[in-house]
C-alpha cells in the first residue's frame, strides 16, 4: 500500500519524530545580493549565509524563502545550519551559515544562481500548497514509463524514476494516490528536467477539463491533512 510520507512542505517535517524546519524569509535587492553570500564548491554542498536565520541552533533544519527584490521571483529551498557567526564586526554580520544539500533540489538551485547571475530561466511560481508524498504515476506519452511523484502542488508534481523527457515536452501522466482505485489521468508539460544520476523532473500540469483540477486540488488538501494528522 502506498502512503504519504508527510504533509506539505510549510509543515515541514516527514515524521512526527523529526523536527519542523523554521521557515526564514531572505529578501534580496538583486542577484548580486545572492552571489555575495552564496558559496559552490565542487564535490561539496552549496552553501548561504543567511543573517536572518541567526536564531536557529547548528543542526536546526530551515526552509529558506528566498525573494529578489528587482524581479519579483521567490524561491524556497531546504537547507541545514552547519555554523553560526554570533559577533558582527564592520565587515562581518552575524548570521547563520546554512548548507543547502537536498539532493532533488540542485535543479532549482541551478535556476536560482542563473537567475542571480543574469541569465533567463523559465520561472514558473509554484501555486498553492506543496506535499511531500510518494506514489506509483504511470508516464502514458510520448513513451510509456513509471516512477513516482514525490511532491505535489495543485499545479504540478516532482517525479522520480523516469528518464525525462526534453524541457517543454507534453506529457500523459496517470496518477495512483493512495485511496484512487483507479487513478487520475492529467497532462503536463516538463518544466526542469535532470536526467542523470538519479533520473527526475517537474512538470507543471495542464488542465482542459475542470473536473480534473479539482481532483488534483482534493488529493493535495487530502494527503496535507493526512500528513498533519500524523505529526
Amino acid at each position: 500500500m502506498t502512503t504519504c510520507t508527510g504533509p506539505s512542505v510549510e509543515a515541514g517535517i516527514e515524521s512526527s519524530d523529526k523536527p519542523v524546519p523554521k521557515v526564514v524569509a531572505v529578501h534580496l535587492q538583486d542577484g548580486p545580493a545572492l552571489l555575495a553570500r552564496w558559496r559552490s564548491r565542487p564535490g561539496a554542498a552549496d552553501e548561504m549565509f543567511v543573517p536572518e536565520a541567526l536564531e536557529q541552533q547548528v543542526g536546526d533544519p530551515v526552509v529558506l524563502d528566498i525573494y529578489f527584490d528587482h524581479s519579483g521571483y521567490a524561491f524556497r529551498v531546504l537547507g541545514k545550519v552547519i555554523s553560526r557567526r554570533l559577533t558582527r564586526s564592520d565587515e562581518l554580520p552575524s548570521g547563520a551559515r546554512v548548507a543547502l544539500d537536498v539532493e532533488d533540489e540542485a535543479p532549482l538551485r541551478q535556476m536560482i544562481l542563473a537567475h542571480a547571475r543574469g541569465q533567463d530561466i523559465e520561472y514558473r511560481p509554484r501555486t498553492g500548497v506543496r506535499v511531500l508524498c510518494r506514489f506509483p504515476v504511470r508516464v502514458q506519452a510520448p513513451a510509456p514509463a513509471r516512477g513516482e511523484v514525490i511532491d505535489l502542488s495543485p499545479g504540478g508534481a516532482r517525479v522520480v524514476g523516469v528518464s525525462p523527457p526534453p524541457l517543454g515536452a507534453l506529457l500523459s501522466l496517470k496518477l495512483h494516490p493512495p485511496g484512487s482505485l483507479l487513478g487520475i489521468a492529467v497532462e503536463g508539460r516538463v518544466v526542469w528536467e535532470r536526467p542523470e544520476p538519479d533520473p527526475a523532473m517537474g512538470v507543471e500540469f495542464r488542465f482542459e477539463r475542470a473536473r480534473v483540477r479539482r481532483r488534483i486540488e482534493e488529493l493535495v488538501e487530502r494527503l496535507a491533512e493526512s500528513g498533519r494528522a500524523s505529526a
